[in-house]
């Protein structure tokens, strides 16, 4: 999850605060348009379910609409390099110090994430540096990667996720105490910026970085499309085999659409209609 935010961060082109404004109007819509399919057939309409993103996949493009609209701003205001220390800072304190996240309009996941979307924007442009650590970056890299997967747990998901703050990481996911903990918990963030910097230096080459941002611009209607099946997918395939089985064809046939036309119509209905 940390990589592919650090990776709308590399791609993220800065812009007036009214342009951005602009190119996030079709996001907030397909944003808003999932959160509300799924909070329907997920649990039915409610006024708590409206400003609730805690499980929702729709949090995350909440998040990057607010990383997107917060860079738009404070770029030019205060200096990325600033903003960026900022942030470490602001992450480390609410994690140690509020006691319940909750998912109350994904504002902690946005606090705590956008460090890794700053991160992504700091590399434009610095192939040169990580190319001259290739070996150095490429070692700490597979081995981060290693790490990564032999430790896999649930605490693990959780820091990964950032569903949870210290207190409740270490009150409801292990027993490792609150200092091993927070050892824990910077570590695997720290392995996941050098499997980071490790993506980076595999797409050294123009042409391979272009062919990921051509490719990723039907991932939204994969994730989005993934999203609303889920819940018929859970209901109707309980098996492990055929639940296996039916998001493999379910994949295939969203990446199909995902670079046709028709993805608009689900996605932007409003938007396509008024155009």
């Amino acid at each position: 999850m940390l990589t592919f935010i650090w990776l709308n961060g590399y791609f993220y082109k800065q812009r007036t605060l009214k342009e951005e404004f602009h190119k996030c109007m079709p996001l907030l819509e397909t944003c808003l348009l999932l959160h509300f399919a799924m909070m329907v057939l997920r649990d039915g309409f409610s006024i708590k379910g409206i400003f609730s993103f805690g499980n929702e996949p729709s949090w995350y493009l909440f998040s990057l609409i607010f990383w997107r609209m917060l860079s738009s701003y404070w770029f030019d205001k205060c200096g990325v390099k600033r903003i960026f220390m900022f942030s470490i800072i602001l992450e480390i304190v609410t994690f140690v110090c509020i006691p319940k996240y909750g998912g109350f309009l994904s504002i902690m996941r946005t606090i705590q994430y956008y460090p890794f979307f700053l991160a992504g924007y700091l590399m434009k442009d610095k192939l040169i540096l990580i190319k001259s650590h290739k070996y150095s970056v490429s070692v700490l890299g597979i081995l981060s990667m290693i790490v990564i997967v032999l430790t896999s747990n649930r605490l693990q998901h959780l820091v990964l996720f950032q569903r949870d703050g210290l207190l409740e990481l270490t009150t409801n996911a292990n027993d490792m105490g609150y200092l091993l903990t927070f050892v824990y918990r910077y570590a695997i963030i720290t392995c996941s910026i050098l499997v980071s910097a490790f993506v980076l230096l595999l797409s050294c080459y123009n042409i391979i970085i272009n062919n990921i941002a051509y490719l990723g611009r039907g991932t939204l209607f994969i994730y989005f499309g993934q999203t609303i099946l889920y819940p018929f997918a859970n209901r109707f395939f309980p098996e492990l085999i055929s639940s296996l089985l039916a998001s493999f064809v379910a994949v295939v046939i969203l990446s199909y659409f995902s670079m046709k036309p028709i993805s608009k119509y689900f996605m932007n209905p409003i938007t396509v209609y008024l155009t």
